[in-house]
């Protein structure tokens, strides 16, 4: 496998790669888990967010709570750690918060690229790849979510993410895109025109919508 994909981390190393207690490997969940789980009072688990999961971890519940001639208990209560989590992720840590401010940082760096770059007869996918280039620049890998690049009437579409059109001179073009910078993502969205300059029209529009804001 690891010819084809690449290296994996092993039950020795990923312990402290990824700060846990221990590693099983996946042919050993089935007999392991249910011992773990033995006697505990509540078991965490995000029900419905991966079935197979749920199957694993059923199976481990039902296999305790039929097993009390061999003394074992199932956990009384499950609980949904994702609320609990969730609450915690509101208050940043200043390292986190210095990473959401990198992330910011590089997707603002990314649309002031696009801008300079824009010229008429270009196509939106390459307002695209310059954005994704100037991420990668700084080190965001990916793409928060997927690119818009929409000019003339794609900017009026929601969630347009063909970018396949021919950018024509006297349109505009909006960008809605962000990077995913050490897991942490930026969003930034922005109208332009396309040859640098607004019409008189669109100056008027574009000063009225950014009044509002």
């Amino acid at each position: 496998a690891e010819i084809w994909f690449g290296r994996r981390l092993g039950q020795d190393a990923a312990p402290e790669k990824l700060g846990v207690d221990r590693a099983l490997a996946f042919s050993e969940i089935n007999q392991q888990l249910y011992q773990l789980l033995n006697g505990l009072d509540v078991v965490y688990h995000a029900q419905g967010e991966y079935a197979y999961a749920d199957e694993i971890v059923n199976s481990a519940l039902e296999k305790l709570r039929k097993g009390s001639r061999q003394n074992l208990t199932a956990p009384a209560t499950m609980i949904d750690w994702r609320p609990m989590v969730h609450e915690m992720r509101l208050f940043k840590s200043p390292e986190e918060i210095a990473v959401l401010r990198r992330a910011g940082e590089i997707t603002a760096l990314a649309h002031t690229r696009a801008m300079e770059k824009c010229r008429p007869g270009m196509f939106e996918y390459h307002l695209e790849g310059e954005i994704h280039h100037e991420f990668n620049r700084h080190g965001a890998r990916y793409p928060s979510y997927n690119t818009i690049v929409g000019s003339g009437e794609n900017g009026c579409i929601l969630h347009y993410t063909e970018n396949e059109c021919e950018l024509r001179d006297g349109d505009l073009v909006l960008i809605d895109a962000g990077c995913e910078y050490k897991g942490y993502a930026g969003d930034i969205t922005r109208t332009f025109p396309v040859n640098g300059k607004f019409t008189q029209a669109q100056r008027e529009i574009y000063d009225i919508v950014l009044e509002s804001l």
